[in-house]
C-alpha cells in the first residue's frame, strides 16, 4: 500500500517539480501513472513494464526524478513531442536505429525474447517473423551492430533456432528436430497412462509437446492460447490424475487453464499468480508492544517485504507469504515483543464510555502513560510499571461503571455556540452534542459537572435585544436644516390665553399617525416644525418603522423600486432579439449592526445608501445610469438616545410645461402657447434612529395616556 505525502502541481514543463512521494510494493505502471498525473504529463509504459517497486521520491525536478526511478529498476524512457504536448514512453528495452548505416543499438534487461524481437522490428521498420519461442528472459547490451547480428545474438542461447534473412523481412525459424530425444521412456513417449492415472518421466521435454501428449492420452480437447514455448527439465511425477498432471506441467510454464463446454483453454499467467497459491497466512498476536510501535522496530529488510499487515484494533500481525519468507519475521517478533525495563502492557476495553475520553479522565499519576487508543474496539493499551496493573484496572472499572453522561438543557445558548466558547473547566471531550440544539450530554466526574454548571449559569443568559425606532424623512430645499433640538418657551394658547390639551393635539396632528415618538425624542418645537413641513408638503415621510435584532446581529431595511430591462442581442441573421433580462433597484438601503456593551451603551455600524435612477436614458433596452449617495458611520449612544444621519442630498433638474388655459391644448396652435420651465430641485434625506435595549417583552402601548403625559410635560409644566 502506497503512502502519498504530497501532490505535485500543474506547471509549465520547464518548471515541473516533484515533492515527497513514497510508494511501497506498488505496481510500477501505477507509480508511473501517479507520477505523470502529479507533474501534469503523459507517461506511457509498454508491455515490457511489469512488476512492483518500493521507492521514495524526494523534492526534485520531474525529469530528474523520472530518470532516477527508472534507472533503479532498469527501465528507460524516450521523449516525443506531438501537437505541443510532450509524451514519455517507458520501456525495459531501449533501441535506436541508424537507417543510413543500417546499424542498431539495443539495451534490454531481463526481457522476454518475443518482446525483444517485436521492439527491434519496430525500431528497424522491418518485419521480424518467428516460430513459437521459449518464454525465457534475456539481457542484451550492444551499440552499433547490424540487424542480423542483433537478431542472432537474441537467439544465440537456443541452438534449435536459426535466422533466415530476406530483403523484406527476417525469420527466426525453428530447426527440424532429428536427434533430440523426447523423453527417457523406452517407447519415446514422456507420458504414460495406467487406468485413470498419469505419469511423466523425462530429462527434458518441450512444453507444447507435453501438453499435446497429455491431452491425447487423456482423450480431452484443448485450445492453446499462448505462443511462447519453453523447455522443461527433469520431469518425474507418478500416478497423478489428469487435472493434477496438467496443473504440474502448466505451472512450470507459467500457464493456467479453464474449462468451457468440455474444452480446456490454456492461457499465460504471471509467475506471481502461481506462487500465491502456495503462500500461507499466519496471525501473530502481540503481547507486550503495540502494532503502532512495531514498524519502528523492524529492520528495513523486513519492513519493506510487503508480506505483513497490521491490525491496530486487535493488536495483531497478519503474515502472508512462503514458509521461508515468514520465518524471518516470525523469528524476529519474539525478540521485540517482550516486557521492557520492568514495564508491561495492559489492555482495557470499555463498555459504557468512549475510549477517546480516557486521557482527560485519568488521575494525575497516570497522565504520563500516554495510552494507545483503539476506537474500533473501544479499548486502550497502557504501558505501565510492573505491579500497578491491579490499581489501574480498579480505577478504570469505577470510571467505566459511572453514568456515561448527564443531559444538560441550555436555556438561551445553542449547543454549537457553546462548543465554540467552552468554560475553562472542561474540554470538548466532556460535551456530546445532540440533534436538539438546546440539549447537550455532559460526561465527566461529579465535581467537574458541578463546576461546569456554575460557569454555565454565568453566560447562559439571554442576549440583549435592540429595538431600532426608525424614521426617514425627505425634505425639500433646506427645510431639514432648520429644526431646533432645544425646548422653547413658545406655547399654544386657547381663547382665554391658556394652553389646552386640544390645542396641543391639533398642532401636532399630522404626527399622530406616526409610530416614531417625535416629541419625546426631539422636543415640542421640532415636532411643530416637522408637522408644519408635512402639512405644507415640504417634507415626506419615506419610512416609519421599528426593527428588532439581537445584540451583535445586523438588521436591514430596504425601500426600493426594481426595474427590469431586456438587453437586445443580434442573431446570426442580423436581427435584433431579446437577450438577457437585468434588474436595477433604486431607492433607500439601510443596514444597522448594533452591539450592547456591559454598561448599557449601544455601539452601531450604520451603512446607508440612496440611489436614484436617472431620467435621462438614451436607450430603453439598456440599463440607465444611477446616482448614489453613501454614508458609513460608527457611532455609540445610550439606550433611548436618538442618532441623526443627514447629508444625503440630491439635486434633480425637472422640465415642466406651462400651457395657456384652453388655447394651449389646441393642436399646432397650442405649441405656440406652451412654455417649458426648467427648475432645479434639491432634496435631503434625513434618518432618525432611536436604539433601545430590551430585556423583556414590550409593554402594551396606550396612546391616550402617552398624549396626556406629553401635554403635562411640555405645556402645563412650562406655565408654572
Amino acid at each position: 500500500m502506497f503512502l502519498c505525502l504530497l501532490c505535485g502541481f500543474l506547471m509549465p514543463l520547464f518548471s515541473q517539480s516533484i515533492t515527497q512521494m513514497e510508494f511501497r510494493d506498488q505496481p510500477i505502471t501505477q507509480i508511473l501513472a501517479i507520477l505523470g498525473e502529479t507533474a501534469g504529463v503523459s507517461i506511457i509504459p509498454d508491455e515490457t513494464v511489469s512488476g512492483t517497486a518500493s521507492y521514495y521520491f524526494a523534492r526534485t525536478g520531474f525529469e530528474e526524478a523520472l530518470e532516477l526511478f527508472l534507472s533503479a529498476y532498469r527501465l528507460h524512457y524516450t521523449k516525443e513531442t506531438k501537437q505541443d504536448r510532450t509524451l514519455y514512453y517507458v520501456s525495459r528495452i531501449l533501441t535506436s536505429y541508424d537507417s543510413q548505416q543500417n546499424l542498431v543499438s539495443i539495451r534490454a534487461d531481463e526481457v522476454e525474447l518475443s518482446l525483444v524481437l517485436r521492439t527491434l522490428s519496430r525500431a528497424m521498420g522491418k518485419t521480424v517473423l518467428f516460430d513459437p519461442l521459449p518464454s525465457d528472459r534475456i539481457t542484451l547490451n550492444s551499440v552499433g551492430i547490424s540487424p542480423e547480428k542483433a537478431l542472432s545474438m537474441a537467439v544465440a542461447r537456443y541452438p534449435d533456432y536459426e535466422l533466415v534473412a530476406d530483403s523484406d523481412y527476417y525469420y527466426i525459424k525453428r530447426k527440424p528436430r532429428k536427434d533430440e530425444p523426447a523423453s527417457t521412456g523406452a517407447s519415446g513417449s514422456a507420458i504414460t497412462r495406467e487406468g485413470e492415472s498419469f505419469s511423466v518421466s523425462a530429462e527434458s521435454a518441450r512444453f507444447f509437446d507435453l501438453v499435446k501428449e497429455l491431452f491425447s492420452k487423456g482423450d480431452k480437447e484443448y485450445a492453446l492460447m499462448l505462443n511462447n514455448d519453453t523447455m522443461l527439465k527433469n520431469l518425474s511425477y507418478s500416478l497423478k490424475t489428469f487435472e493434477e498432471m496438467l496443473r504440474i506441467i502448466l505451472e512450470q510454464a507459467n500457464a493456467d487453464y479453464t474449462v468451457y463446454n468440455d474444452i480446456y483453454y490454456v492461457f499465460q499467467i504471471n509467475n506471481r499468480d502461481i506462487l500465491n497459491n502456495y503462500k500461507t497466512v499466519e496471525i501473530v498476536p502481540l503481547k507486550y508492544i503495540t502494532t503502532q510501535e512495531l514498524p519502528q522496530l523492524l529492520p528495513s529488510s523486513l519492513n519493506s517485504s510487503g508480506i505483513m499487515k497490521l491490525n491496530d484494533a486487535e493488536n495483531l500481525v497478519i503474515l502472508n507469504g512462503s514458509i521461508a519468507e515468514l520465518k524471518a519475521i516470525k523469528d524476529f517478533l519474539p525478540l521485540v515483543d517482550k516486557p521492557m525495563g520492568g514495564m508491561e502492557y495492559f489492555r482495557y476495553t470499555f463498555q459504557r464510555i468512549g475510549a477517546e475520553k480516557v486521557q482527560s479522565l485519568l488521575p494525575q499519576k497516570y497522565q504520563r502513560l500516554s495510552p494507545v487508543i483503539h476506537q474500533e474496539s473501544n479499548s486502550v493499551i497502557f504501558r505501565i510499571p510492573g505491579g500497578t496493573k491491579e490499581d489501574l484496572s480498579t480505577y478504570l472499572d469505577i470510571l467505566d461503571a459511572s453514568p456515561g453522561s448527564t443531559p444538560v438543557t441550555l436555556k438561551y445558548l445553542k449547543s454549537e455556540d457553546l462548543m465554540k466558547n467552552l468554560p475553562p473547566s472542561i474540554g470538548k471531550d466532556h460535551i456530546a452534542v445532540t440533534a436538539n440544539p438546546s440539549l447537550i450530554l455532559f460526561t465527566g466526574p461529579e465535581e467537574k459537572k458541578k463546576q461546569f454548571m456554575r460557569e454555565l449559569a454565568l453566560f447562559d443568559t439571554p442576549v440583549p435585544q435592540i429595538r431600532y425606532d426608525l424614521l426617514i424623512v425627505q425634505y425639500q430645499e433646506s427645510s431639514a436644516l432648520n429644526y431646533d433640538m432645544g425646548l422653547s418657551n413658545s406655547r399654544q394658547t386657547g381663547a382665554e390665553g391658556e394652553a389646552t390639551e386640544n390645542t396641543f393635539i391639533g398642532a401636532i396632528g399630522s404626527l399622530l399617525d406616526l409610530n416614531f415618538d417625535i416629541v419625546s425624542n426631539f422636543g415640542y418645537n421640532f415636532a411643530l416644525s416637522l408637522s408644519a413641513d408635512l402639512e405644507d408638503r415640504l417634507a415626506t415621510v419615506m419610512a416609519d418603522t421599528t426593527l428588532n435584532g439581537l445584540s451583535g446581529e445586523e438588521v436591514k431595511f430596504q425601500n426600493t423600486d426594481t426595474y427590469r430591462y431586456v438587453e437586445e442581442e443580434v442573431d446570426e441573421q442580423g436581427n435584433k432579439v431579446a437577450g438577457v433580462t437585468r434588474e436595477l433597484s433604486s431607492g433607500l438601503f439601510l443596514n444597522i449592526k448594533g452591539w450592547v456593551s456591559g454598561d448599557g451603551m449601544i455601539t452601531m455600524d450604520i451603512s446607508s445608501t440612496v440611489s436614484k435612477e436617472s431620467s435621462e436614458s438614451g436607450d430603453s433596452s439598456s440599463l440607465p445610469p444611477t446616482s448614489e449617495r453613501v454614508i458609513n458611520t460608527h457611532v455609540r449612544t445610550r439606550s433611548g438616545e436618538p442618532v441623526i444621519i443627514g447629508g444625503l442630498i440630491q439635486q434633480e433638474t425637472k422640465i415642466t410645461e406651462k400651457k395657456t388655459p384652453i388655447l394651449g391644448f389646441i393642436p399646432f396652435v397650442g405649441k405656440l402657447l406652451t412654455k417649458e420651465i426648467k427648475s432645479t430641485e434639491n432634496t435631503e434625506l434625513s434618518i432618525y434612529i432611536v436604539p433601545t435595549v430590551e430585556y423583556s417583552m414590550p409593554k402594551e402601548e396606550n396612546y391616550g395616556a402617552e398624549i396626556r403625559h406629553l401635554y403635562e410635560r411640555f405645556i402645563k409644566g412650562s406655565q408654572k
